[in-house]
């Protein structure tokens, strides 16, 4: 029980800290998405291209 007061207790002194922390993740997810689909897209954007 110790152990989720302490996690409240965090939560509650960094509150404020929870909405930078979800745009960090939304952020960094987009990035990792927008850079998995150039990587993945370039091959098949080129290969589309070579076979049109």
């Amino acid at each position: 029980m110790e152990h989720k007061n302490c996690i409240t207790e965090f939560l509650r002194k960094y509150s404020f800290l929870t909405p930078i922390c979800l745009i960090a993740a939304v952020v960094s997810l987009t990035v990792a998405i927008v850079l998995v689909l150039r990587v993945v897209g370039m091959p098949s954007f080129v290969l589309g291209l070579y076979f049109c």
